[in-house]
Protein backbone atom coordinates (compact mmCIF):
# COMPACT_ATOMS: atom_id res chain seq x y z
CA UNK A 1 0.00 0.00 0.00
CA UNK A 2 1.13 3.71 -1.35
CA UNK A 3 2.63 5.44 2.06
CA UNK A 4 2.63 9.31 2.19
CA UNK A 5 5.40 9.48 4.34
CA UNK A 6 7.32 8.44 1.84
CA UNK A 7 6.13 10.57 -0.52
CA UNK A 8 6.75 14.74 -0.88
CA UNK A 9 3.18 15.95 -0.29
CA UNK A 10 3.91 18.78 -2.32
CA UNK A 11 5.20 17.14 -5.28
CA UNK A 12 2.08 15.08 -4.87
CA UNK A 13 0.09 18.08 -4.81
CA UNK A 14 1.85 19.22 -8.20
CA UNK A 15 0.86 16.36 -10.12
CA UNK A 16 -2.81 15.91 -9.19
CA UNK A 17 -2.98 19.81 -9.88
CA UNK A 18 -2.45 19.29 -14.15
CA UNK A 19 -4.86 16.25 -14.03
CA UNK A 20 -8.54 15.82 -15.17
CA UNK A 21 -10.98 14.61 -13.15
CA UNK A 22 -10.23 10.89 -14.59
CA UNK A 23 -6.96 10.92 -14.29
CA UNK A 24 -7.13 12.49 -11.32
CA UNK A 25 -9.26 9.57 -9.82
CA UNK A 26 -7.60 7.04 -11.32
CA UNK A 27 -3.76 7.54 -9.70
CA UNK A 28 -5.84 8.50 -6.55
CA UNK A 29 -7.03 5.04 -6.09
CA UNK A 30 -4.69 3.32 -7.72
CA UNK A 31 -1.95 4.35 -5.74
CA UNK A 32 -4.13 4.57 -2.20
CA UNK A 33 -6.76 2.25 -2.34
CA UNK A 34 -8.91 2.24 0.88
CA UNK A 35 -7.28 4.97 2.37
CA UNK A 36 -8.69 7.07 -0.41
CA UNK A 37 -12.25 7.70 -0.22
CA UNK A 38 -15.46 9.93 -1.73
CA UNK A 39 -17.01 11.48 1.10
CA UNK A 40 -20.46 12.70 0.03
CA UNK A 41 -23.98 13.75 1.24
CA UNK A 42 -25.30 12.20 -2.17
CA UNK A 43 -25.48 15.65 -4.01
CA UNK A 44 -24.74 16.25 -7.78
CA UNK A 45 -21.30 16.44 -7.39
CA UNK A 46 -20.51 13.52 -5.12
CA UNK A 47 -23.01 11.06 -7.46
CA UNK A 48 -20.91 12.64 -11.02
CA UNK A 49 -17.44 11.83 -8.82
CA UNK A 50 -18.34 8.36 -7.91
CA UNK A 51 -19.53 7.64 -11.52
CA UNK A 52 -16.17 8.88 -13.59
CA UNK A 53 -14.18 6.84 -10.82
CA UNK A 54 -16.54 3.80 -11.31
CA UNK A 55 -15.25 4.38 -14.89
CA UNK A 56 -11.43 3.95 -14.72
CA UNK A 57 -10.79 1.98 -11.11
CA UNK A 58 -12.03 -1.50 -10.12
CA UNK A 59 -13.03 -0.46 -6.82
CA UNK A 60 -13.70 2.76 -5.07
CA UNK A 61 -14.52 3.62 -1.33
CA UNK A 62 -17.24 5.92 -0.71
CA UNK A 63 -18.51 7.15 2.80
CA UNK A 64 -21.27 8.85 3.83
CA UNK A 65 -22.50 10.87 7.07
CA UNK A 66 -25.82 10.25 8.34
CA UNK A 67 -26.98 12.94 10.77
CA UNK A 68 -30.00 11.40 12.63
CA UNK A 69 -31.97 14.22 10.88
CA UNK A 70 -31.53 13.70 7.24
CA UNK A 71 -35.00 13.94 4.43
CA UNK A 72 -36.16 10.42 4.14
CA UNK A 73 -35.83 10.82 0.39
CA UNK A 74 -32.18 11.03 1.03
CA UNK A 75 -32.03 7.40 2.78
CA UNK A 76 -34.03 5.71 -0.46
CA UNK A 77 -31.88 7.54 -2.44
CA UNK A 78 -28.74 5.95 -1.04
CA UNK A 79 -30.22 2.68 -1.62
CA UNK A 80 -30.74 3.38 -4.85
CA UNK A 81 -27.19 4.73 -5.02
CA UNK A 82 -25.53 1.81 -3.62
CA UNK A 83 -27.27 -0.64 -5.79
CA UNK A 84 -26.44 1.10 -8.62
CA UNK A 85 -22.53 0.84 -7.54
CA UNK A 86 -22.50 -2.34 -5.84
CA UNK A 87 -19.91 -3.78 -8.00
CA UNK A 88 -17.63 -0.74 -8.00
CA UNK A 89 -18.08 -0.26 -4.15
CA UNK A 90 -15.70 -1.23 -1.31
CA UNK A 91 -17.21 -4.19 0.50
CA UNK A 92 -20.17 -3.55 -2.44
CA UNK A 93 -21.72 -0.65 -0.13
CA UNK A 94 -21.68 2.98 1.04
CA UNK A 95 -19.94 3.09 4.61
CA UNK A 96 -21.76 5.15 6.79
CA UNK A 97 -20.88 6.89 9.86
CA UNK A 98 -23.09 7.82 12.68
CA UNK A 99 -23.13 10.29 15.79
CA UNK A 100 -21.63 9.17 18.94
CA UNK A 101 -25.33 8.33 20.94
CA UNK A 102 -23.93 9.42 23.96
CA UNK A 103 -22.73 12.95 22.95
CA UNK A 104 -26.02 13.28 20.48
CA UNK A 105 -27.98 12.68 23.49
CA UNK A 106 -25.69 14.88 26.08
CA UNK A 107 -26.25 17.89 23.52
CA UNK A 108 -30.06 17.37 23.63
CA UNK A 109 -30.75 17.62 26.70
CA UNK A 110 -28.81 20.84 27.26
CA UNK A 111 -31.28 22.86 25.62
CA UNK A 112 -35.13 23.37 26.02
CA UNK A 113 -35.25 22.95 22.39
CA UNK A 114 -33.75 19.76 22.38
CA UNK A 115 -33.73 18.16 19.04
CA UNK A 116 -34.25 21.72 17.79
CA UNK A 117 -31.44 23.39 19.95
CA UNK A 118 -29.92 24.63 16.63
CA UNK A 119 -33.13 27.17 16.48
CA UNK A 120 -31.78 28.94 19.57
CA UNK A 121 -28.63 30.39 18.32
CA UNK A 122 -26.25 30.36 15.78
CA UNK A 123 -23.61 29.15 18.61
CA UNK A 124 -26.14 26.05 19.32
CA UNK A 125 -26.56 25.64 15.43
CA UNK A 126 -22.52 25.21 15.02
CA UNK A 127 -22.66 22.81 18.00
CA UNK A 128 -25.38 20.73 16.31
CA UNK A 129 -23.15 20.40 13.49
CA UNK A 130 -20.21 19.71 15.04
CA UNK A 131 -21.75 16.70 16.80
CA UNK A 132 -24.30 15.54 13.89
CA UNK A 133 -21.77 15.73 10.91
CA UNK A 134 -18.09 17.19 11.90
CA UNK A 135 -17.42 14.42 14.45
CA UNK A 136 -18.47 11.38 12.13
CA UNK A 137 -16.54 12.83 9.21
CA UNK A 138 -13.68 12.91 11.29
CA UNK A 139 -14.17 9.30 12.21
CA UNK A 140 -13.71 8.49 8.88
CA UNK A 141 -11.00 10.83 7.89
CA UNK A 142 -9.09 9.10 10.64
CA UNK A 143 -9.13 5.93 8.24
CA UNK A 144 -8.30 8.00 5.66
CA UNK A 145 -4.86 9.23 3.51
CA UNK A 146 -6.67 10.96 0.74
CA UNK A 147 -9.95 12.61 1.08
CA UNK A 148 -12.35 13.52 -1.97
CA UNK A 149 -14.82 15.99 -1.88
CA UNK A 150 -17.45 17.07 -3.79
CA UNK A 151 -16.89 20.63 -3.48
CA UNK A 152 -17.04 23.45 -6.28
CA UNK A 153 -16.12 26.71 -6.22
CA UNK A 154 -19.19 27.87 -7.87
CA UNK A 155 -20.91 26.75 -5.00
CA UNK A 156 -20.43 29.74 -2.51
CA UNK A 157 -17.96 33.04 -2.44
CA UNK A 158 -16.43 31.07 0.48
CA UNK A 159 -15.96 27.89 -1.59
CA UNK A 160 -14.49 29.76 -4.11
CA UNK A 161 -11.42 30.85 -1.56
CA UNK A 162 -10.60 27.07 -1.25
CA UNK A 163 -7.78 25.32 -2.59
CA UNK A 164 -8.97 22.56 -5.21
CA UNK A 165 -6.04 20.24 -3.84
CA UNK A 166 -4.87 20.93 -0.24
CA UNK A 167 -2.98 19.08 3.00
CA UNK A 168 -4.75 18.91 6.35
CA UNK A 169 -3.90 17.85 9.67
CA UNK A 170 -5.79 15.16 11.27
CA UNK A 171 -3.68 14.56 15.01
CA UNK A 172 -0.58 14.74 13.29
CA UNK A 173 -1.49 12.40 10.52
CA UNK A 174 -1.15 14.00 7.04
CA UNK A 175 -4.56 13.94 4.74
CA UNK A 176 -4.50 15.29 1.67
CA UNK A 177 -8.03 16.70 0.56
CA UNK A 178 -9.23 16.53 -3.16
CA UNK A 179 -11.80 18.17 -4.92
CA UNK A 180 -11.77 16.97 -9.22
CA UNK A 181 -14.64 19.21 -9.75
CA UNK A 182 -13.74 21.96 -8.55
CA UNK A 183 -13.78 23.90 -11.59
CA UNK A 184 -16.77 22.28 -12.66
CA UNK A 185 -19.93 24.42 -13.33
CA UNK A 186 -23.39 23.52 -12.66
CA UNK A 187 -24.28 23.08 -16.16
CA UNK A 188 -21.27 20.94 -16.51
CA UNK A 189 -22.51 18.60 -13.72
CA UNK A 190 -26.16 18.46 -15.45
CA UNK A 191 -24.77 17.46 -19.30
CA UNK A 192 -22.54 15.04 -17.37
CA UNK A 193 -25.39 13.29 -15.48
CA UNK A 194 -27.70 13.49 -18.10
CA UNK A 195 -25.36 11.91 -20.82
CA UNK A 196 -24.57 8.88 -18.37
CA UNK A 197 -27.96 8.50 -16.73
CA UNK A 198 -26.53 9.00 -13.43
CA UNK A 199 -28.97 8.78 -10.58
CA UNK A 200 -30.32 12.10 -8.83
CA UNK A 201 -31.56 13.23 -5.45
CA UNK A 202 -35.54 13.25 -6.08
CA UNK A 203 -35.29 16.23 -3.96
CA UNK A 204 -34.08 18.35 -6.76
CA UNK A 205 -36.92 17.96 -8.69
CA UNK A 206 -38.52 19.68 -5.55
CA UNK A 207 -36.45 22.28 -5.85
CA UNK A 208 -33.98 21.97 -3.93
CA UNK A 209 -30.56 22.97 -4.63
CA UNK A 210 -28.38 21.82 -1.41
CA UNK A 211 -29.29 18.74 0.62
CA UNK A 212 -28.47 18.71 3.66
CA UNK A 213 -30.54 18.16 7.29
CA UNK A 214 -33.98 18.19 6.67
CA UNK A 215 -35.99 21.19 7.41
CA UNK A 216 -35.79 23.81 8.57
CA UNK A 217 -31.72 23.24 8.06
CA UNK A 218 -32.37 23.33 4.69
CA UNK A 219 -34.97 24.39 2.44
CA UNK A 220 -36.03 25.24 -1.43
CA UNK A 221 -33.55 27.67 -2.68
CA UNK A 222 -34.72 31.13 -4.50
CA UNK A 223 -33.94 32.12 -7.85
CA UNK A 224 -30.54 32.88 -8.67
CA UNK A 225 -29.87 32.59 -5.15
CA UNK A 226 -26.34 31.38 -3.21
CA UNK A 227 -27.23 27.50 -2.77
CA UNK A 228 -25.70 27.77 0.66
CA UNK A 229 -28.34 30.44 1.69
CA UNK A 230 -30.90 27.69 1.60
CA UNK A 231 -29.22 26.03 4.64
CA UNK A 232 -30.73 27.50 8.16
CA UNK A 233 -32.48 30.15 6.78
CA UNK A 234 -33.25 31.79 10.03
CA UNK A 235 -29.57 33.15 10.25
CA UNK A 236 -29.79 36.34 8.50
CA UNK A 237 -26.42 36.18 7.47
CA UNK A 238 -24.90 37.23 3.82
CA UNK A 239 -21.44 35.62 4.50
CA UNK A 240 -21.63 32.64 3.11
CA UNK A 241 -18.76 31.78 4.95
CA UNK A 242 -20.75 31.17 7.87
CA UNK A 243 -23.77 29.37 6.29
CA UNK A 244 -20.94 26.14 6.67
CA UNK A 245 -21.67 23.07 8.76
CA UNK A 246 -17.52 23.29 9.51
CA UNK A 247 -16.31 20.91 7.88
CA UNK A 248 -14.40 22.39 4.78
CA UNK A 249 -12.87 25.00 7.14
CA UNK A 250 -8.85 24.27 7.34
CA UNK A 251 -8.83 23.43 11.19
CA UNK A 252 -10.06 20.76 12.99
CA UNK A 253 -9.72 21.71 16.92
CA UNK A 254 -12.37 20.82 19.78
CA UNK A 255 -14.78 20.94 16.84
CA UNK A 256 -14.17 24.16 15.07
CA UNK A 257 -14.01 22.72 11.62
CA UNK A 258 -12.22 20.43 9.59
Amino acid sequence: MYNMKFENIDKIIEKWSALDAENLLKDIFEKFGTQAAIGTSLQKTGLVIMDIASQVVDKIRVFTVDTGRLFPETISFMKEVEDRYAKKLHNNKIEIFNPNEERLEKMIKQSHWREYLFLESPSKRNYCCNIRKVEPTYEALKTLTVWVTGLRKDQSKFRSTLPKIQRIDIEGKNIVKVSPLYSWTETMIDEYMAKRNVPIHPLYSQGYTSIGCKQPCTTLSLVNEDIRKARWRWELEDDSAKKECKIHLSSYKDGSGI
